[in-house]
């Protein structure tokens, strides 16, 4: 690679065998994230009656939120529906489940920061 990257190994010294990723300094590495859920935490099922269970990750910013509406819309049909979960797995019922609908169309401007912090179920409608 040219210019060399800086790193504080010696790159000379690694294994011939050594698979090394490179990431630029000022890189956005904050795109959105999604993976089928193989090994679901204890108790999910209390909440989560859903035969798919997928990872979701990102910040959430613009870049995100623009990104998840092009997943949903590549990969759903019309009205189908999507939940997107916050378990905390606190001592928490279903009642204090803080429960908001999202439509398709308004994505990029939903406050999706609840997740962060609170036990809730997003309802979207594609």
């Amino acid at each position: 690679m040219n210019p060399r990257p800086k790193s504080f190994w010696d790159l000379d010294k690694l294994p011939d065998d050594c698979k090394t990723l490179f990431i630029p300094e000022h890189a956005d590495t904050t795109g959105l994230q999604i993976s089928i859920c193989t090994n679901p935490p204890d108790g999910i099922e209390e909440f989560i009656k859903r035969k798919y269970i997928y990872w979701l990750g990102g910040k959430f910013n613009l870049r995100c939120k623009k990104q998840f509406q092009e997943y949903l819309q590549d990969n759903f049909s019309k009205g189908v529906y999507i939940e997107l979960w916050s378990l905390w797995f606190r001592i928490v019922k279903m009642d204090d489940i803080f429960e908001k609908n999202c439509d398709f169309s308004e994505i990029q401007s939903f406050d999706f920061e609840i997740l962060w912090n609170t036990d809730c179920c997003i309802t979207i409608i594609t």
